[in-house]
């Protein structure tokens, strides 16, 4: 019983990771061609976290997915765009598809 609790977690905050990881990317696509700051992403949705964001951003930019100027200021990539277009596949985000938006309206 324990270990299915764990694992309901687990799963839980894995989902909760995927959501997060594309939420900042349909932020940072609504902004497009626009740079947001950490504060900004922050603003957008009162349940981040800095740390959490932060670390996120980290995560998407090691996949190409966004890219990060001198003073901390973010940006979609094209690669970004064309994950939120269904072009192009990655890991350990939430499909497009399960999205309301994509940030195009």
């Amino acid at each position: 019983m324990a270990q299915e609790v764990s694992n309901q977690r687990l799963i839980m905050d894995t989902v909760h990771l995927q959501r997060l990881r594309a939420g900042v990317l349909v932020d940072l696509n609504r902004s497009y061609p626009h740079l947001l700051d950490i504060e900004s992403l922050l603003a957008l949705d009162s349940e981040r976290n800095h740390r959490t964001v932060l670390r996120e951003l980290w995560y998407l930019h090691d996949l190409g997915l966004v890219s990060r100027k001198k003073n901390q200021r973010w940006r979609i990539t094209a690669s970004g765009r064309d994950f939120l277009l269904g072009l192009v596949k990655a890991d350990g985000i939430m499909s497009p598809s399960l999205l309301n938006s994509i940030g195009e309206d």
